[in-house]
């Protein structure tokens, strides 16, 4: 039975060799597919020059210039400005000339853009690529994971165990990754259209505008974000070598590992700081989210509530019984001071009763209602300011149109 034994032993340990190689496979292609789209960023090439004057000649750039840019969002865009235009003359008598000159050359801005927005947005894009591909090393870098594991571990679990860790972090990283790729080309071909709607920042369509700024505002993250990954790379590469480390080969496996987490950490922080609008929606997300804020709140508000109905009922009562300030159920005055909201209050509305019959003895009508009097003297203040508001905004109206 011994030779049964050693068959069984040999079958198990050449299904585990067979498993751990593919893993080790695995998890090399994964790396070495993720470490460019980490670093670089997705930029429209062409073959005659740095910038891109025409067709680019690199794939996607190609069918997203041919088939949706030249197609559908140029034509789109221009249709959508000279609508805008027409709007804005047909809006131009309700409002000021400053701003109507505003929107028209936000307009025009957007109308040439259109036209030339992929050779202007080619070459940073080109520029920022070239740093993040110099910065990082790629192929060092690419040289593989799998062996760096098999030869730091010797077990078979335990190259199983940190192989499945290892394949975890970077299909997470590779759906970040994609998810930043797809955001660049979809804000690089739509921009024009963002464009047109932030530049109609008028009434009704103040909050499209806004929108359309904040969306395009993470496009500079977004395009960014592949530095300091790369930096990343640069330092935990030379950090992390064997060499450098002396015999600790196990720390500087994981400092490998570490690479595509903190570089994937590293672009989510730059997208969120360069961007007023991810900051907005993670602070009112957390919020949301926190049951222990939500109750915090509901809390504060109920007390605040009753405080404020115990106030208004207690200064009702004094200023009913003619006192100053506030009075409780049981008669006595909480507040005599002077120094409380309650107290101000109570004190403001018997001053406002005592200078309320004055008026009427001073300021009579002739019919004896002091209504008529208050009437008129209102609407003279109200002419008095209407003249001096009208002055004041013809002088701002001729200092901006010299500006």
């Amino acid at each position: 039975m011994g030779w049964l034994q050693e068959e069984v032993e040999n079958a198990i340990e050449s299904v585990l060799e067979r498993i751990t190689n593919a893993l080790l496979g695995l998890i090399n292609e994964i790396y070495e597919a993720l470490l460019r789209p980490v670093v670089g960023v997705p930029a429209p090439m062409s073959d005659s020059s740095y910038i891109v004057v025409g067709t680019p000649s690199d794939e996607p750039w190609t069918s997203l210039y041919q088939d949706v840019y030249l197609a559908y969002i140029m034509p789109l865009a221009i249709m959508l400005v000279v609508i805008a235009a027409a709007f804005v003359g047909i809006r131009s008598g309700s409002m000021s000339e400053y701003r109507r000159k505003r929107l028209l050359r936000r307009l025009g801005l957007v109308f040439m853009g259109t036209f030339v927005w992929f050779p202007l947005v080619s070459l940073p894009l080109q520029f920022i690529d070239a740093i993040g591909m110099t910065i990082a090393p790629i192929e060092e870098m690419s040289s593989g994971l799998g062996g760096l594991i098999q030869s730091t571990l010797g077990g078979t679990f335990a190259i199983l165990a940190m192989v499945a860790i290892s394949n975890l972090f970077l299909v997470v990283a590779g759906f970040i990754v994609a998810l930043r790729w797809v955001g660049v080309f979809v804000l690089t071909v739509t921009m024009p259209l963002l464009g047109v709607i932030w530049a109609l920042d008028v009434w009704p369509f103040t909050p499209a505008a806004n929108m359309a700024r904040r969306v395009a505002g993470i496009y500079p993250g977004l395009v960014l974000a592949g530095i300091p990954a790369a930096l990343l790379f640069r330092i935990g590469w030379e950090v992390g070598g064997v060499e450098t480390l002396g015999q600790n080969e196990l720390f500087s496996l994981f400092i490998g590992l570490t690479l595509i987490p903190a570089a994937i950490i590293a672009m989510i922080m730059t997208v969120y700081w360069s961007s007023p609008a991810m900051r907005t929606i993670a602070q009112k997300g957390a919020t949301a989210t926190n049951p222990a804020a939500a109750k915090a709140g509901a809390a504060k508000a109920k007390r605040t509530s009753g405080k404020a109905v115990r106030g208004a009922r207690n200064v009702h009562r004094g200023y009913a019984d003619n006192q100053i300030g506030s009075v409780t159920k049981s008669g006595q005055t909480t507040l005599g001071t002077g120094d409380s909201k309650a107290y101000k209050l109570g004190s403001s509305a018997r001053s406002t009763k005592e200078h309320a019959g004055r008026y009427n003895n001073l300021r009579k009508s002739r019919t004896g209602r002091m209504r008529d009097k208050a009437a008129d003297d209102a609407r003279n203040a109200t002419q008095k300011a209407s003249t001096r508001a009208k002055r004041g905004l013809k002088n701002t109206k001729e200092k901006v149109s010299r500006w």
